[in-house]
């Protein structure tokens, strides 16, 4: 009982914190389009942490920005990894309910067709 409500609570903080970056994307898009995406994503799963990373670093890269950028590499390699991150989260949150829905296998096994979505 007590998981389940840490879990809801983890839960909406990510959405929240969701909603506060796409609110400020949709203001200020990036210049790569798919950070349009990955930041929102990260919000999910980082929750606060998410908020502070996007508008010390994501807001860098927003179109029409006049601030230097002066990250240093770990805040280089956060935001290269976190793009990676919010891929792979799309890819299991689509890839994992088509096999559940279908029931496509590879080779009779649906843990395959698990990985070879999650690779792909």
């Amino acid at each position: 009982m007590m998981l389940t409500t840490i879990s809801w609570i983890a839960l909406i903080i990510g959405i929240i914190s969701s909603a506060i970056i796409i609110v400020d994307i949709t203001r200020h898009p990036q210049q790569m389009k798919v950070m349009n995406l990955v930041w929102p994503i990260n919000g999910w799963f980082f929750g606060p942490f998410a908020l502070w990373a996007y508008f010390k670093w994501g807001r860098l890269n927003a179109k029409g920005s006049e601030r230097e950028d002066r990250r240093k590499t770990p805040a280089k390699v956060f935001v290269s990894t976190s793009h990676c991150a919010g891929g792979c989260t799309v890819g299991d949150a689509a890839g994992v309910p088509f096999v559940a829905l279908t029931g496509f296998t590879i080779v009779g096994s649906t843990l395959f067709a698990h990985f070879w979505l999650n690779l792909s």
